[in-house]
C-alpha cells in the first residue's frame, strides 16, 4: 500500500517538476541535488523509477537505516554506490552515484517523508511524502567510448626521424666493424702474397 501511495503521489509531483536530461558514460560518478529541505521529524528519501519492465521504484531513505548504533557512513550510504551528501546551503542531502552503470538508468527525485500523526478513518495512514520540484532523469550516453590511446601525430612525425638515423648509425658501425675484421684479413694476405711473389 505504501508503495503505491508512493508512486502516486511521485507521478503526481512529476508533472510540476522541472524535469533535467543528464547523459553519462558508464564509470562517471554524478551528484543529483535535493531541494527538499529538512525539518522537524522530516527525512530525506530519494526515488528511482525506472523504464525497465521488471524493476521496481528503488526508495533511498535515511529513516530505514537510521539507528544510534549504525556508524554514520553506514546511515549515509544505504546502498554501495550510493551515498547521502549534506547540503548545507539547502537544508537537504543530496544523492552521489559514483561510478555509474546502465542499471542506475532511470528518474530520480527527492522528498521528504513525515509520520503522519492524524487519524484517518480510525488509522493512521503512515507517512507523508512532499516531493521536490527537481526531477533529473540519467541516461547511459549511446556514444561508444574509444578505450585504445590515439597516437599524437607529431610524435610520430619526430620519432620516426630519430628511428631512421638510430637505425642508420647501427648499420654503418656493424658495416665498419665488418669491414675492419674481412678488411685486414685480406690486407694481411695481400701483403703475404707479394711477399711471396717478391721472394721468388
Amino acid at each position: 500500500m505504501i508503495g503505491i501511495l508512493l508512486i502516486s503521489g511521485f507521478v503526481r509531483a512529476l508533472v510540476s517538476a522541472s524535469l533535467t536530461d543528464v547523459e553519462v558514460t558508464p564509470g562517471q560518478n554524478i551528484t543529483l541535488f535535493c531541494d527538499c529541505p529538512l525539518g522537524t521529524g522530516t527525512f530525506i528519501v530519494w526515488l528511482r523509477n525506472c523504464s525497465h519492465v521488471n524493476q521496481p521504484t528503488l526508495v533511498l531513505s535515511l529513516r530505514k537505516a537510521y539507528s544510534p548504533y549504525v556508524p554514520n557512513s553506514e546511515l549515509m550510504s544505504p546502498l554501495p554506490r550510493f551515498q547521502f551528501v549534506k547540503n548545507v546551503s539547502s537544508n537537504s542531502y543530496n544523492l552521489q552515484i559514483a561510478n555509474i552503470t546502465e542499471s542506475d538508468q532511470g528518474l530520480y527525485f527527492c522528498a521528504t517523508e513525515t509520520r503522519n500523526v492524524k487519524e484517518v478513518n480510525g488509522s493512521l495512514p503512515g507517512y507523508v511524502y512532499r516531493y521536490g520540484k527537481i526531477a533529473t532523469r540519467i541516461k547511459i550516453s549511446s556514444k561508444m567510448i574509444d578505450l585504445e590511446p590515439k597516437v599524437n601525430v607529431s610524435w610520430v612525425v619526430i620519432l620516426l626521424p630519430l628511428a631512421v638515423i638510430l637505425f642508420s648509425n647501427v648499420c654503418f658501425i656493424l658495416l665498419y666493424h665488418l669491414y675492419q675484421k674481412h678488411g685486414s684479413t685480406f690486407h694481411t694476405q695481400l701483403h703475404q702474397d707479394k711477399d711471396h711473389f717478391s721472394t721468388q
